[in-house]
């Protein structure tokens, strides 16, 4: 009796299945019903992800406008003055200033939705 042969008698039976009485009786109906119920709920949770950023977004944009604006507008006035290579450095940062914080703002925004969302706790 050859090797493979004894062994094949050994295994138990529920071991000896073939392969096609192993794999899952599914349809492609079946299998594009479930893609799209993931992919409608994936859409989901992208439109709830968004309305939250720009609602989190438009409170900090209300909150610290007036306040900056304020502060802002007597340093630019103290500084326009300036002429040269210096007045155009300063007028260079001061265009730069507003992007940048907004775009800080919606960063930190963002991130706090993937630590909530991932169950994590912001450092």
């Amino acid at each position: 009796m050859s090797l493979s042969t004894s062994r094949a008698m050994f295994k138990p039976a529920r071991l000896r299945l073939s392969r096609q009485s192993l794999r899952p009786s599914s349809t492609t109906s079946q299998a594009a019903e479930a893609a799209s119920q993931s992919g409608s709920k994936a859409k989901a949770a992208a439109s709830n992800a968004v309305s939250k950023a720009s609602e989190g977004l438009s409170k900090v944009t209300s909150a610290a406008g007036p306040a900056l604006s304020g502060a802002a507008k007597g340093a630019g006035e103290a500084l326009g003055k300036a002429t040269g290579r210096t007045g155009r450095l300063i007028k260079f940062v001061q265009s730069i200033i507003p992007p940048t914080i907004y775009y800080s703002r919606v960063g930190i925004e963002l991130s706090k939705l993937v630590f909530h969302g991932q169950k994590m706790s912001p450092p």
